[in-house]
């Protein structure tokens, strides 16, 4: 019958755990000693050896003829333990025996010396799923333990076992595996099991892996069965439903110069080829958080598997700071909901489509990104967007003779238009303290227009327009203006150029971004102040 490979190359012996050489060290020196304690714990996240630990060490405190602190794996005693036969040797899973009767049980059997073995060995798995009563009742025996017997308590949740269990134990934390030691291993293995596989494939592999060995074996078969003759990395991806490094680094170049159709003709490809959504974001996420700390300067392992720090900089060239940050975020935010979505290839495009226009986000990060983006075009002297043309000047037309004699109130006119002026300074004023910085000093650019019951918020500037037309700050302008112009009942932001006749901010004419980038294009000679 077909054994699994996690299975059939599980560890024998200290020396062959891969990854935990801080905690096989110390056992065996204690196993060479004879000072073997009578409790342990084992603690770290799943497949990195607990279990496979607490198995050796059962076999070293009962081997006959035991090798510089290893079981020797030839005698009576580890050839039992090693097909499952000895009866002194217990495995007990606390996630199905959590009661305090299968303890007081358990504390009946251990007072009785071994049948066959030096040492009863009870190895018990997920041990903080006891319950509260049952870790009671285990603590005497732990207190008071009989010679013959020894406990190996493993857990991947150290903090919920109560501290005075942990002050009667040694205590070893299993760590994740490092990448190369699980790649190096992967290769061993592939190559003792005739399985073509190539260092690019195993790199994935053991990134995909998350530091577990078992996670790693498991992950090999289930390519190799699928994968064809040679597994590199393009096949493993393939066979693993994710995305390979070389089409994760064009759908990111994409996000960032914006290309959105590419981005995400991209992932559709992709997602015809069998990845998956949630897979993806989590690539896209690790590649995101990569670039940001090679931006940084950060010297840290890559998260993302297929690619080493140094293969990044052409991202951290065309990016910000600020426009990285937002991608984490964003990206991060679709990661949590897509197990919860109905539809996670929507939610997907829906965030590529996020990441290629920040605008249409209205996150502080996005709105920050923005304006780190502005503003390094403007340090470079490119300008960010095509300057508005310069208004012509024009004479003002005579008005024609009137026939009739002018009506009474002349003055009327200007007088309504000082009104208006002051009016929407007192709008701007009453909005400026429930609003935050940026969007306060976008409204003092604008212009204010009433169309019945409806405030017109008028810019000329996109970036403004942009920020300003969100339900939050279009219903605090509906408030605030209803208190000045009774009858005012709706607000919204148009994108055209102010009118001088509505009743407007103190702050008037076009935006001042606007016209620094025309009058430093008309004087070339003195750009180089701007930048």
């Amino acid at each position: 019958m077909h054994q699994a490979l996690y299975r059939k190359w599980r560890p024998m012996r200290f020396e062959d755990v891969v990854g935990q050489e801080h905690v096989t060290r110390t056992l065996r020196a204690q196993s060479v000693a004879g000072r073997l304690s009578h409790a342990y714990v084992f603690c770290g996240p799943r497949g990195t050896g607990k279990t496979t630990c607490a198995r050796i060490l059962a076999k070293a405190a009962n081997c006959l003829s035991p090798q510089n602190g290893d079981p020797c794996n030839c005698c009576a005693a580890c050839k039992a333990i090693n097909d499952g036969s000895a009866t002194d040797v217990f495995e007990m899973d606390a996630a199905t025996y959590t009661g305090v009767d299968d303890i007081r049980a358990l504390r009946s059997e251990a007072v009785y010396a071994p049948s066959s073995l030096k040492k009863k060995v009870y190895i018990i798995d997920e041990v903080h799923m006891l319950s509260v009563s049952a870790f009671n009742a285990f603590l005497k025996i732990l207190e008071e333990p009989p010679e013959h017997v020894m406990f190996v308590l493993a857990s991947t949740e150290l903090h919920k076992i109560p501290a005075t269990v942990l002050s009667r134990c040694q205590r070893f934390e299993f760590s994740r595996i490092q990448r190369t030691d699980i790649t190096d291993r992967l290769l061993h293995i592939a190559n003792e099991e005739n399985i073509l596989l190539e260092r690019g494939g195993a790199a994935l592999i053991s990134a995909m892996a998350d530091g577990a060995m078992r996670n790693a074996l498991s992950l090999l078969e289930q390519a190799s069965s699928q994968g064809g003759d040679r597994l590199d990395s393009r096949t493993v991806a393939s066979a693993l439903g994710i995305v390979s490094a070389e089409s994760l680094f064009e759908i990111f170049g994409c996000i960032l110069s914006g290309d959105t159709a590419g981005a995400l003709k991209l992932f559709d490809e992709q997602y015809a080829a069998g990845a998956e959504p949630e897979a993806f974001c989590d690539q896209l996420l690790s590649l995101a958080r990569d670039v940001l700390m090679v931006f940084s300067g950060v010297d840290c392992d890559c998260l993302g598997a297929g690619y080493s720090s140094g293969e990044l900089g052409e991202f951290t060239a065309a990016a910000t700071g600020e426009q990285l940050l937002s991608i984490v975020k964003t990206v991060g935010e679709c990661l949590w909901s897509l197990p919860k979505s109905p539809n996670k290839r929507v939610d997907a495009e829906l965030c590529i489509y996020t990441l290629c226009n920040p605008a249409v986000s209205g996150g502080n990060a996005a709105l920050a990104a923005r304006v780190a983006a502005i503003e390094k075009q403007l340090s470079e002297g490119v300008v960010a967007r095509p300057a508005a043309p310069a208004p012509e000047k024009t004479e003002p037309k005579p008005q024609k003779p009137r026939a009739e004699a002018p009506k009474a109130k002349p003055a009327q006119p200007a007088a309504e238009k000082s009104e208006r002026f002051s009016l929407g300074a007192e709008l701007v004023k009453s909005l400026e303290a429930e609003l935050d910085p940026v969007s306060a000093s976008c409204l003092s650019y604008c212009s204010f227009k009433r169309r019945g019951n409806l405030l017109c918020i008028l810019t000329s500037d996109s970036i403004a327009y942009e920020m300003l037309n969100n339900r939050p700050l279009l219903e605090k302008a509906t408030a605030a203006a209803a208190r000045l112009e009774p009858g005012i009942t709706n607000a919204k932001a148009e994108l055209q150029k102010a009118d001088p006749g509505s009743f407007a901010s103190d702050s008037q004419g076009e935006d001042n971004l606007d016209a620094l980038v025309s009058f430093m294009n008309e004087n070339s000679d003195i750009s180089h102040i701007i930048k």
